[in-house]
C-alpha cells in the first residue's frame, strides 16, 4: 500500500488489504494446502489498476533499488511456479529483524498481523530448512584445513542468529565435509540410500497419522502440545536421567526439553519402536549441536 496522494486513500487501501486477507485466509483453509504468503515492502508497481497483477518487467517501475527489484522478481517467480518450500541458505546473511519474524509461525503455526483497528491471523504451517557456515571463512572445525578467522569473529558471526530463534528449531546438525572416497564408495559400502530413507520416513508418518487420528488438527509428533502428552512420550528411567544431565550441563530451556522429547519419539518411530529407548534420547540430544557450542 503506497500512501502517496497520487494513489488510493489510506481508508480505501486498508479496506483492500482487509479484503485480500479474508480471501487469502479462506483459500488457505479451504484448500488444505500449506501456503506461504510473501509480502515485500520493496515490491511496488505504479499501475496495478491498469496492468497485470504480476508485471513481466518492473525494472523501470521499482522505487527503491535494483537489488530489491531482483529480489522481488525472484519472489514472483516462486509464486508463479508454485514453490512454497524454500531453503534459507546462508542464514546469518539475512537481517536479524527479518529472521525474528519467524519465531511466531515456527511455534504457533500462524502469523498474526495487527494494526491499530484490526488484527488478522493467517495459518502458517511450514517446514523451515536453513544452512550456515561454521564461521565467516567456513573452515572452523574442518578436519584438514585451518580456520583463518580472527578472535571473536566466530562468536559475532554465530550471534547473528538469536537464541530464541534457535530454540524453536527442532534439529541443529553440524555437517562435516564428505571425502571423495565416501562419495564414490557409498553404494559399495551398503549404506542406506535416499530411497530407503524415504520409505522409513513414510512409514513413520503413517504411524503418527494413525496415532493422532482422534486429535483434531494433529498429524505428527511435532504438532502435539505438551499438555497432550500420553504414554507414547514416556521416557525410560535411563533416558530421563540422561536428559536431566543434559538440561543441567547445557542449561537447556523448557522449549528445548520439549523439542528433545518429541524428536526422541520421532526417532523411535523411524526405528519402528513402540517405546522410546535411551539411544533415541541420546540421538535427540545430539541434534542440539548449537546449544552445545554456545556453552563451549
Amino acid at each position: 500500500s503506497n500512501r502517496s496522494t497520487h494513489y488510493y486513500s489510506v481508508e480505501v487501501m486498508q479496506e483492500m488489504m482487509l479484503e485480500l486477507g479474508r480471501i487469502t485466509r479462506k483459500a488457505i483453509l479451504e484448500s488444505g494446502k500449506r501456503v506461504v504468503v510473501l509480502a515485500s515492502n520493496s515490491l511496488s508497481h505504479r499501475h496495478f489498476t491498469t496492468e497485470s497483477d504480476m508485471p513481466e518487467d518492473m525494472s523501470k517501475e521499482h522505487i527503491t533499488s535494483h537489488a530489491m527489484h531482483l529480489w522481488d522478481m525472484r519472489m514472483i517467480e516462486y509464486m508463479r511456479s508454485g514453490q512454497s518450500q524454500r531453503i534459507i541458505d546462508e542464514m546469518p546473511e539475512f537481517k536479524r529483524s527479518v529472521l525474528e519474524v519467524l519465531r511466531q509461525p515456527l511455534e504457533e503455526r500462524k502469523i498474526t498481523i495487527s494494526r491499530s483497528r484490526w488484527s488478522v491471523d493467517y495459518p502458517s504451517n511450514f517446514m523451515l530448512v536453513a544452512s550456515m557456515n561454521p564461521c565467516p571463512c567456513g573452515y572452523h572445525n574442518h578436519p584438514t584445513k585451518d580456520c583463518k578467522c580472527p578472535p571473536g569473529s566466530i562468536s559475532r558471526y554465530m550471534s547473528k542468529i538469536s537464541g530464541p530463534l534457535l530454540d524453536r528449531m527442532d534439529i541443529h546438525l553440524e555437517v562435516m565435509p564428505v571425502s571423495h572416497d565416501d562419495l564414490t564408495n557409498r553404494i559399495k559400502t551398503g549404506k542406506e540410500t535416499s530411497e530407503e530413507i524415504r520409505c522409513r520416513v513414510i512409514k513413520a508418518r503413517e504411524i503418527q497419522l494413525k496415532r493422532y487420528e482422534e486429535l483434531k488438527g494433529v498429524h505428527c509428533n511435532a504438532m502435539v502440545a505438551p499438555n497432550k502428552y500420553n504414554h507414547w512420550f514416556d521416557l525410560p528411567t535411563a533416558g530421563q536421567l540422561l536428559l536431566k544431565s543434559a538440561m543441567q550441563k547445557l542449561n537447556l530451556s523448557a522449549r528445548a526439553y520439549d523439542k528433545i522429547v518429541k524428536l526422541s519419539r520421532t526417532i523411535a518411530d523411524l526405528a519402528q519402536s513402540e517405546d522410546i529407548k535411551i539411544e533415541h534420547v541420546a540421538e535427540a540430544i545430539h541434534f542440539r549441536s548449537l546449544d552445545r557450542e554456545e556453552r563451549i
